[in-house]
Order: C-alpha cells, then sequence, then structure tokens
C-alpha cells in the first residue's frame, strides 16, 4: 500500500493547555500529507474558540459525546487518510519526523504497527513505555503493553476491526490492539514516536485492572494464548500480582 494522506485524530476534553501542545507537535511535522481532525467533549475551558483560530485545514468538531473512545470513533469517522494515528490531548509526536519516519518505511504487508514513548511528567521524562518486541500470546496475557499514541493503524484494519468498542471501558484501546494483533502482526519502529503525557487516567489505574481487562478481551476476542483460557487466567494473575509489587517498590524508591 502506497500511504500518501495520515490521518490524525486529537481527542480533548476541558485541556486547553495539553491540546494546544499537541497541535504545536502535529503543525510541527515535516510529513506535509496530514489531515488533523480534533474531536472535542463540548469542554468549557475556552477550546471551541481556541479551535477557531486554526487553519482551516485542521478539522474540529466540539459537542458532547459518550466519552473519549466514541470521541475516538467519531474522529475516525471523520478522516480520510489511509492511515490513522490517534494521539490524545497534552501528547506529542517524538520528533518533528515522526509521521514521515512510519511512513518512509512502511511496508507493503504492514496493516499496522508501533514504537516507543518517552514517559513525561510536565517537561521531564520519567520512563519509557513499549517494548520493540512484541509476542501476540504474551500481548494478550497483559504483558508488554502497546502505547496507543505511537501505534499507526491503516483505514481498512481499523474498519474491518470495527473501531472501539465503546462498553469496554478503560482499556478499549489495548483491546482495539488486541483484535488488531489476532488479525495482523504488527511492524515496529525503534523509535520514540510519540512523548506520551502520564497525567491521564490509564497511567495510574492499578496493573491488576489492566490484567483483568485484558482477560476480558481475550475472551471477547475469542482467543487462547496457552492450552486453556483458565491456564490463561492463572498466569495474568501471576504476572498481576509481579506487576504491582514491582511498581510498589519503584514507588518507594523515588521517594
Amino acid at each position: 500500500m502506497t500511504i500518501t494522506a495520515v490521518s490524525v485524530v486529537t481527542i480533548a476534553w476541558n485541556n486547553l493547555d495539553g491540546l494546544k501542545l499537541t497541535v504545536s507537535s502535529v503543525l510541527e511535522q515535516d510529513y506535509a500529507n496530514i489531515e488533523l481532525i480534533v474531536v472535542d467533549g463540548g469542554s468549557t475551558d475556552g477550546t471551541a474558540e481556541y479551535l477557531k483560530t486554526l487553519p482551516r485545514s485542521v478539522h474540529w468538531v466540539s459537542e458532547p459525546d459518550k466519552g473519549r473512545y466514541d470521541a475516538m470513533n467519531k474522529g475516525a469517522q471523520l478522516s480520510t487518510g489511509q492511515l490513522l494515528w490517534f494521539m490524545h490531548s497534552g501528547d506529542c509526536f517524538g520528533s518533528k519526523s515522526s509521521v514521515s519516519t512510519v511512513v518512509d518505511s512502511w511496508l507493503p504487508t504492514t496493516r499496522w504497527g508501533f514504537g516507543l514513548s518517552r514517559v513525561m511528567s510536565g517537561q521531564r521524562v520519567v520512563g519509557i513505555f513499549g517494548s520493540v518486541r512484541f509476542s501476540l500470546r504474551r500481548f494478550a496475557l497483559g504483558g508488554r503493553p502497546i502505547s496507543h499514541q505511537a501505534a499507526v493503524i491503516s483505514r481498512s484494519l481499523h474498519d474491518t476491526i470495527g473501531g472501539y468498542d465503546i462498553k469496554f471501558g478503560l482499556a478499549a484501546d489495548q483491546y482495539y490492539l488486541l483484535k488488531a494483533a489476532i488479525l495482523s502482526p504488527p511492524q515496529i519502529w525503534c523509535e520514540f514516536l510519540c512523548n506520551f503525557d502520564n497525567s491521564g487516567a490509564g497511567s495510574v489505574r492499578p496493573a491488576v485492572e489492566h490484567y483483568r481487562d485484558m482477560t476480558k478481551g481475550r475472551r471477547l476476542a475469542g482467543f487462547v494464548s496457552t492450552r486453556s483460557a483458565y491456564l490463561d487466567t492463572l498466569i495474568a494473575s501471576a504476572f498481576a500480582v509481579r506487576a504491582s509489587i514491582q511498581r510498589r517498590v519503584t514507588q518507594r524508591l523515588a521517594q
């Protein structure tokens, strides 16, 4: 597939400062054919007024929605690019050449892929999110989650998946990527494609909740990582306990 246009979908809700950072990051990209779509959930902090000042090439809507994944689906429906890149307000591209890096190296067989994210607390890098190794079985069990804002998906695969399940919950992005991975292996870029704002709800939720959601995702997708769904749950539970302990140790050492 020859890539000609990339649609960046940005959702926002009462995060005007973060949205300004994201929009600037998109407009600074050195790849020429980027379509920016901003879906605001009806913010009351001046977001709509700011959006009116943007170039006409930026498409936007500001109205109530049913949550972040409903907004992301809405943005995808409004888009026209061959590739979709979901970049939330407050998140930025890893460099001015992130989009061109992906487009220039996109393989004919690729349907989706991902890279790494710097985890940001304000202007400070506090961690790295992602892995340059991918195992479908390990990912399905809840290990090595993918930074959604560092992931890119073809329009055709997005349509095949059917968008985001707005009833799934906070980890609907990981469920979405699980369905993508079951259908097609990812291309992986050993690049920081995103600077990820760690102030969101997904960054502070207990590790056990992520593993629980991935168990739900495996069930809904009809995917078994090992010999049985029961064994999958046992292994995922052990991983969840280990991840929780590691997080607590890290937090204590940081104090």
